[in-house]
């Protein structure tokens, strides 16, 4: 348990998990790609006959900027 008395303090504490929850941001955004990546691969309403298209679906990379966390497909 963490007491919290004023403002600073509880920015100190705030600061301190910062990148941890990134992290875990970051972590969820890799899972929900891979979710998304199999999904698509198993459910396509295309006819694939080389398989080049499905094999194209790939998860990309993931950026972080100070405001967002995105994660491409």
């Amino acid at each position: 348990m963490i007491e919290i008395k004023g403002i600073p303090q509880l920015v100190r504490n705030l600061s301190r998990y910062s990148d941890e929850m990134v992290n875990g941001v970051v972590i969820a955004a890799q899972i929900s790609q891979a979710l998304i990546v199999n999904d698509a691969k198993a459910d396509h309403p295309y006819k694939d006959r080389t398989g080049n298209l499905t094999n194209s679906i790939q998860p990309g990379q993931v950026e972080i900027t100070d405001k967002e966390i995105n994660a491409y497909i």
